[in-house]
């Protein structure tokens, strides 16, 4: 799958899941490859079995709040974010896609949180900053959303275009 050979690898994951329909490292794959065909409630069972047998899995949480949120139950999917960030306080990468939830769903007291807690996260400081400069644009913070701008711009060797504060 991370080499875009799909053809192979879901036939492969296919196979798998009927030799161990109950081993939630291949429920999870089977979810994904799921997902990406936009068979979403076929995912939600997926993940939600591989969720209540590896709850200690991050991307387990990140993949059923984005998938939930793909099938319109926003509030459901900022439900499984928020406790993901409760279960892993840590993870700047959950703080940042819980930050993303929250501000698609306008809840954007809470994103301005979120995200301040994930920039300080390096695997996702550029990402996180970006939706944080978007939040703190809504809320008419614009001097500082285009501060962030800017230095995300000054970051990059071909800038940010088409973005403005």
């Amino acid at each position: 799958m991370r080499l875009r050979q799909s053809h192979i690898s879901i036939p492969m994951f296919n196979e798998a899941y009927q030799l161990d329909p109950d081993n939630p490292d291949i429920r999870f794959q089977m979810g994904s490859v799921a997902r990406l065909q936009g068979e979403l409630p076929l995912a939600l069972q997926h993940l939600t079995f591989c969720l209540e047998h590896t709850p200690e899995r991050v991307e387990v949480w990140l993949r059923l709040g984005e998938v939930l949120s793909f099938s319109r139950r926003y509030r459901e999917g900022v439900a499984v974010t928020q406790r993901a960030v409760e279960r892993h306080p840590e993870n700047g990468r959950i703080w940042w896609r819980h930050g993303r939830m929250l501000r698609y769903n306008q809840s954007l007291d809470m994103a301005l949180d979120a995200l301040q807690r994930a920039v300080t996260a390096p695997s996702v400081k550029n990402r996180a900053n970006f939706d944080l400069a978007c939040v703190l644009q809504h809320l008419g913070e614009t001097g500082k959303a285009r501060k962030i701008f800017e230095d995300l711009a000054n970051e990059s060797d071909i800038g940010l275009l088409g973005v403005s504060a």
